[in-house]
């Protein structure tokens, strides 16, 4: 029984290094808008978090005299990771005021995390609270674009564009991992170990997501919006003067 869910645990790591193939592929053979700054940036951001965790899995996670560039490389992917998510949906929402909250709560969190870092490196372990803290900011950034798009008027399905699968990619991805980054903290590593499956599987499909995101050709729905209000004026205005 031990050694299937170890062969089963060990199987599902291996998928999960290897699904960032998917969405490379998608966007270097089939992204046909690759001068997108948004999917470029994206593109960077999978690739950094490949070499991350292979380098994390195969050179510093098995050797005990690496453990605080492990703690180093965990924490920096945990800051670079929420600046480009962020910065991304930073670029999806249009509202000043939605802009304006990611921002302060972008510099808040990058603050919190330097010194979060320099505070545990007596205590070298996972960054259970900033990692919980990512999940919970993005979540929230999320809503807002989802928030934004239910109040507009756009030309063309929501799914039909990049930025629905790109967000709602992040939304899987953190939504599944938030309350196992939560507990982690509180939770002895022998039982979190075997809840661990949850942030590989979020991670495969967070890269599955991303390369339907890479091979959608639409762009962003146009925001008509601003359309309302003219389309108001006409239906009150009369056609003639009396």
């Amino acid at each position: 029984m031990i050694l299937n869910q170890i062969i089963i645990a060990a199987t599902l790591e291996y998928i999960t290094l290897a699904s960032v193939i998917v969405p490379l592929v998608s966007y270097l053979l089939f992204c046909k808008r690759k001068q997108d700054i948004i999917l470029r940036v994206l593109f960077f951001y999978i690739v950094y978090s490949s070499v991350n965790d292979n380098v994390l899995y195969f050179v510093v996670s098995e050797r005990p005299s690496l453990l605080k560039l492990y703690h180093f490389l965990i924490s920096l992917f945990t800051v670079v990771e929420f600046c480009i998510l962020a910065w991304i949906l930073y670029k999806l929402n249009t509202s000043r005021l939605r802009r304006i909250i990611i921002s302060i709560c972008a510099t808040g969190f990058i603050l919190f995390c330097i010194i979060t870092y320099f505070t545990s490196l007596k205590q070298l372990s996972f960054d259970s609270l900033p990692a919980s803290i990512e999940a919970i900011l993005l979540l929230i950034f999320c809503i807002f674009y989802f928030y934004e798009q239910l109040t507009m008027i756009v030309s063309a399905p929501i799914y039909q564009s990049n930025s629905f699968w790109i967000v709602f990619s992040i939304m899987v991805y953190t939504s599944l991992s938030f309350f196992l980054f939560l507990q982690s903290s509180i939770t002895p590593f022998q039982i979190i170990d075997n809840y661990w499956d949850i942030n590989l599987v979020s991670n495969i499909l967070k890269n599955i997501i991303f390369a339907i995101a890479f091979v959608i050709k639409s762009e962003t729905p146009t925001n008509r919006g601003d359309m309302r209000q003219n389309e108001l004026k006409f239906r009150i205005t009369p056609s003639y003067k009396p």
